[in-house]
Parts: C-alpha cells; sequence; structure tokens
C-alpha cells in the first residue's frame, strides 16, 4: 500500500502540480540551511524506487515552523514500518527499470543545497492532500547519478525536493 502512495505522491507532484508558488518563511530556510544536514544516504528500495535518505528533521522539527501561520499541516506518509521517511527522490522504479548494471553511489552520502521553500497546490486529489510544502533543492550528485543511468538531469523537468508537510485530510 505503502509503496503505491509514496509513487501517487511522487507523480503526481512531477504530472498533476499546479505552477509551485515560492514561499517567504526566512525562518524555514534559515533553520533548514543552518542547522540540518545537508547530505543524505542514497538508497534504494526492493521495486527500484531511488531516494536520498534525508534527516526526518526536514519534516518534524520544519513543521512548526510552518504552523506560525496556522495554517494546518501534518507530515507527508513516508514514516513508519516499510517507509522510506524524509527523503529526495532521485528515480522512480519505473525510471530504472529492471538493471542489471550496478546503482552508482548507492550507499554514499550525497550533498545537497535547498534553494527555496514552495507551496504546490495539487490539480488531482492524492491521498486526500491538495496541497504539499517542500523544499527545493539542488544537488549536482544525484544530476550526475541521474545522467549515469541514462536519465535526464531532472524528473520530468522539475527540481529536486523534500516534502516537508502536506495538508491534512
Amino acid at each position: 500500500m505503502f509503496k503505491k502512495t509514496l509513487v501517487f505522491l511522487c507523480v503526481s507532484l512531477a504530472i498533476w502540480a499546479s505552477t509551485p508558488v515560492v514561499l517567504e518563511y526566512p525562518d524555514v530556510l534559515h533553520y533548514a540551511q543552518e542547522k540540518l544536514p545537508c547530505e543524505g544516504t542514497l538508497q534504494m528500495t526492493q521495486d527500484g524506487f531511488l531516494y536520498v535518505e534525508v534527516s526526518k528533521d526536514y519534516v518534524f522539527q520544519l513543521i512548526p515552523l510552518l504552523l506560525k501561520d496556522k495554517e494546518v499541516v501534518c507530515p507527508p506518509p513516508y514514516f513508519g514500518e516499510g517507509k522510506v521517511g524524509a527523503h529526495i527522490t532521485v528515480a522512480m522504479g519505473s525510471e530504472i527499470g529492471n538493471r542489471k548494471d550496478p546503482i552508482p553511489y548507492l550507499g554514499q552520502k550525497i550533498a545537497f543545497s535547498i534553494l527555496r521553500l514552495e507551496k504546490v497546490d495539487l490539480q488531482e486529489s492524492v491521498l486526500e492532500a491538495k496541497t504539499v510544502y517542500l523544499l527545493s533543492v539542488e544537488s549536482s550528485q544525484i544530476a550526475e547519478i541521474r545522467k549515469k543511468l541514462g536519465l535526464s538531469s531532472k524528473i520530468r523537468g522539475h527540481d529536486f525536493h523534500i516534502t516537508i508537510a502536506v495538508d491534512c485530510p
């Protein structure tokens, strides 16, 4: 169930999302840039979902800062038994296919920098969430991994991101 949920949310951001709106929450950006690690570990699920595992603090430390404007937000559904937790999507399993050769950098540290905080209103309801909050990130290492896998440097032309919150159902 979760893997389908994850795929639907990631695909929805790439396909069904409206244009992201940049949010001016300097406290969120400052905290993320100054107090949270800007690196994670490249991981892959059994079904080929390739991602950079990042600190769960990107969700649980930043949500209280988002709530200062009294919007009700919840953590994304990535936490719990068998789920990937806070992450940056590198490639969907469908993009990778049944590769026989090893995935470059698997298990290694991947650096990234935080660009901005964005809010995306989904045009299609996914997980009962209509809005997601994300940190757009930049990583030459992630782009390089995608290129080595024979993929474009970005997923459907979108910036890489960490989903930090969704609107609560």
